[in-house]
C-alpha cells in the first residue's frame, strides 16, 4: 500500500514537471522537482530538459533560491552513475 502511495506520488510529480516543461514554466519545473525532495524526481527532469543549458540563458529563468537548491541536490552522490549529468 504504501508503496503504491510513494510510485503514484513519484508518477503525478513527472507528470506536473512535463507539463511545465512543454510550457516552458523552467521556475515551476524545477520548484515541483526540488519540493519532492526526491533526487529521481530532480533527474527525471534534468532528463526531460530540452536544453541543459537553459539555466545559463540571460536573463536565467530560475530564481537564485531555486538555482541554490538545485546545486545542493545535485551535490549529494557525484560518485552516482548519474554523476556526468549532474555536471553538465
Amino acid at each position: 500500500m504504501v508503496d503504491n502511495l510513494i510510485l503514484s506520488s513519484l508518477l503525478f510529480s513527472q507528470a506536473q514537471i512535463d507539463y511545465h516543461l512543454k510550457r516552458q514554466e523552467y521556475e515551476q519545473a524545477f520548484q515541483r522537482a526540488l519540493s519532492a525532495s526526491d533526487l529521481a524526481v530532480v533527474m527525471h527532469l534534468l532528463n526531460k530538459l530540452p536544453d541543459a543549458q537553459v539555466v545559463f540563458t540571460v536573463p536565467c529563468p530560475l530564481s537564485q533560491q531555486t538555482l541554490l537548491s538545485l546545486s545542493q541536490q545535485l551535490s549529494c552522490g557525484l560518485s552516482s552513475r548519474d554523476a556526468e549529468l549532474k555536471l553538465q
